[in-house]
C-alpha cells in the first residue's frame, strides 16, 4: 500500500478480509502496509509465492510499481486489485506489466482462484471471513477504530457515486449474529471495543436495533459509528435515537450533499434537505455525533448560489472548511462520469467565476482545512471512548476546537480575514485537543 498521511491512517480492511478468507482455506498469507513501517525486507523474509497490491486511487500506482520491481523474481506472481482496478481497469492495464493479474470487484474468490487454479466465486456476505488484523494495534495507536463490514451495495442510485454501478442497486446484509461474533472476538482480545462500520449503508434502524440487542445478549458492550441513508435518518424519532445511543451508536454519517432540491434531483438523490437537517438535530439531542457529506461546487454553481448555501449551512451548524472546498468529482463507474465521456476520474468543470472562487479558497482555507482534518478524524473515536468510559474531556476539546476552526474559516470565505492572535488561539486550542500532536 502507498504511504498515507498519519492523521488519515486506517487499517486496510479489504486486504485484511482477503487474507482472512485465504487463511480459512489453508493458504499462508500476510498483509504488509508500508504506512506502518513494513519494508521490502519484511516481505522477502515472508518469502511469498505471489504478491498483490491494493490500489484505491491512481496515486497508489507509482509506489506499487516500484515495489513490484524490487520484489520481482522469475517464480513470483503478482496481482493487483482495489477500487482503482475495479473502476479503471483499462487504464490500470496500461500501467502494469502484462503478466500482472488484475482483479476487479471483490477479491476473495478471484484471488483464491488465481493462487490455486480452482474456481471460486466471491462469497455472499455470510461467507465473509473475519479479517486477519495482524497489525491492528498499530492502527489503533494512531487513533483509529476497528473497521467492520456488515453489508455490501446500496439501495440508492446517486448519479455521482460508483457504488450503484458496482452493486446494481442491490444491498445485501450479513447476518447480525455473524457481525456480533466478529465484534466479540475482537473485544475478547483486550481491544477497546470501538468499531466503525464501513458499509455504504448499514441498513434500517430496525437492523441497528437488532445489532444492539444481539450485542447485549452476547455480553458485548461496544461503541460504534456507521453510515445511514438520509431516508433512514429521517424515519427516526427522539425515542429511537435515545435507545440507539444508549445501545452504543455514537456517530452517524449521512449524505446531505446539497441544499438545492433541484440539484439533488439532477443527481438522482431524492432527499428533502430541510427535513434531513431537522432529523439530524434529533440525533444530536440524543447524544449522537452527526456528520454529513456535501458537494458545494458543481457545474451549475454560481458565486451567489455557493455563498447562499454556505450561509445556510452555517446557520444550521453544518458549515466546515471541508464543505467549503467540496467539489463534484466524476468517478469511473458513476452515471455522471459515463455521460461525461471522460476516460478517467476528474473534477467537474466550473464556470470561470466559480473556478476563480474555488481556487482562491483552496489557498485561503488550506491551514484551516488541514487543522480541521486532524481534529475531525479523531472525533468519532473520541465520542465512542467517551460513551464507554464516561470521560468526555477529549471529545469536548475536539468539538470546541472544530467549532473554532469552522467559525474562523467561515469568516475567511466571507472575506473577513482573521487576525494573527485569533489564529494563534485556534492553534493552541487544537494542540490541547490533539494532546500536543
Amino acid at each position: 500500500l502507498a504511504e498515507g498521511r498519519a492523521w488519515e491512517l486506517e487499517e486496510p480492511l479489504g486486504a485484511e478480509a482477503i487474507c482472512g478468507y485465504l487463511r480459512e482455506r489453508g493458504i499462508s498469507c500476510r498483509v504488509f502496509d508500508r504506512r506502518i513501517g513494513a519494508a521490502v525486507q519484511d516481505i522477502e523474509a515472508f518469502a511469498p509465492d505471489a504478491a498483490g497490491f491494493s490500489l484505491m486511487t491512481a496515486e497508489d500506482v507509482p509506489d506499487a510499481l516500484r515495489l513490484l520491481q524490487k520484489l520481482k523474481k522469475p517464480e513470483r506472481r503478482f496481482f493487483a486489485g482495489g477500487l482503482f482496478v475495479t473502476c479503471e481497469e483499462k487504464r490500470c492495464r496500461a500501467l502494469f506489466p502484462a503478466d500482472t493479474k488484475l482483479i476487479s470487484g471483490e477479491g476473495e474468490g478471484p484471488v483464491f482462484s488465481f493462487l490455486t487454479g480452482m474456481d471460486a466465486a466471491p462469497p455472499d456476505p455470510d461467507g465473509w471471513a473475519f479479517a486477519s488484523r495482524d497489525d491492528l494495534s498499530a492502527y489503533l495507536e494512531q487513533g483509529g477504530a476497528v473497521h467492520l463490514r456488515s453489508s455490501r451495495g446500496c439501495h440508492g442510485g446517486c448519479a455521482f457515486c460508483t457504488t450503484p454501478g458496482l452493486s446494481h442497486g442491490h444491498h445485501e446484509e450479513r447476518s447480525i449474529d455473524l457481525v456480533v461474533q466478529e465484534m466479540a472476538v475482537i473485544a475478547g482480545q483486550g481491544v477497546l471495543p470501538v468499531f466503525n462500520f464501513v458499509d455504504d449503508e448499514f441498513g434500517s434502524l430496525e437492523r441497528v436495533r437488532k445489532l444492539i440487542r444481539t450485542l447485549k445478549r452476547e455480553g458485548v458492550r461496544a461503541a460504534f459509528s456507521m453510515e445511514l441513508r438520509p431516508s433512514v435518518v429521517c424515519g427516526g424519532n427522539p425515542e429511537i435515537w435515545d435507545e440507539l445511543h444508549a445501545g452504543g451508536l455514537c456517530r452517524i454519517f449521512t449524505g446531505l450533499e446539497n441544499l438545492s432540491r433541484e440539484t439533488l434531483r439532477h443527481w438522482n438523490k431524492p432527499t428533502d434537505p430541510q427535513r434531513l437537517l431537522q432529523a439530524l438535530e434529533l440525533c444530536e439531542k440524543a447524544g449522537i455525533l452527526c456528520e454529513t457529506g456535501y458537494i458545494l461546487f458543481h457545474e451549475g454553481s454560481t458565486v451567489s448560489s455557493v455563498m447562499e448555501q454556505l450561509r445556510m449551512l452555517h446557520d444550521a451548524g453544518r458549515f466546515t472548511p471541508k464543505a467549503a472546498l467540496s467539489r463534484l468529482w466524476l468517478y469511473p463507474g458513476s452515471r455522471l462520469h459515463r455521460l461525461s465521456g471522460l476516460k478517467q476520474s476528474a473534477p467537474v468543470m466550473l464556470t470561470a467565476e466559480a473556478e476563480e472562487l474555488f481556487s482562491s479558497w483552496e489557498i485561503r482555507l488550506k491551514e484551516y482545512y488541514d487543522l480541521w482534518t486532524k481534529c475531525a478524524v479523531r472525533l468519532p473515536n473520541a465520542a465512542c471512548k467517551a460513551f464507554l468510559s464516561g470521560e468526555t474531556t477529549e471529545k469536548d476539546l475536539l468539538r470546541q476546537a472544530l467549532g473554532r476552526i469552522n467559525e474562523l474559516s467561515f469568516r475567511e470565505v466571507e472575506g473577513r480575514e482573521c487576525t494573527a492572535a485569533e489564529k494563534e488561539e485556534m492553534y493552541a486550542l487544537c494542540s490541547r485537543a490533539l494532546g500536543g500532536r
